[in-house]
């Protein structure tokens, strides 16, 4: 469930081959079904949720458009988990 999760406010970013940042986060099943991963951005020093599947997992990373409105990745960015909530 959502609110017992344990966010984190700091950005964990590590560089990707291609130079595109991969933010890590965390995993969480979404009330209505399915999983999302959750993570911090520093861009705009807040959490970003997006899409999470098994097939993203089995990659270990996804690639996605940033949520902010003023983007500074402009290639956007990976998202891979660092933690699952169950």
């Amino acid at each position: 469930m959502i609110a017992s999760a344990n966010f984190t406010t700091s950005p964990s970013i590590e560089p990707a081959d291609d130079s595109i940042p991969v933010l890590r986060g965390t995993v969480f099943p979404h009330p209505r079904g399915g999983l999302r991963i959750r993570v911090w951005c520093p861009n705009c020093s807040t959490h970003h949720t997006h899409g999470w599947d098994a097939e993203d997992a089995k990659a270990g990373k996804s690639h996605r458009t940033p949520h902010c409105e003023r983007n500074r990745y402009t290639g956007g960015y990976y998202v891979a988990e660092s933690e699952v909530v169950e």
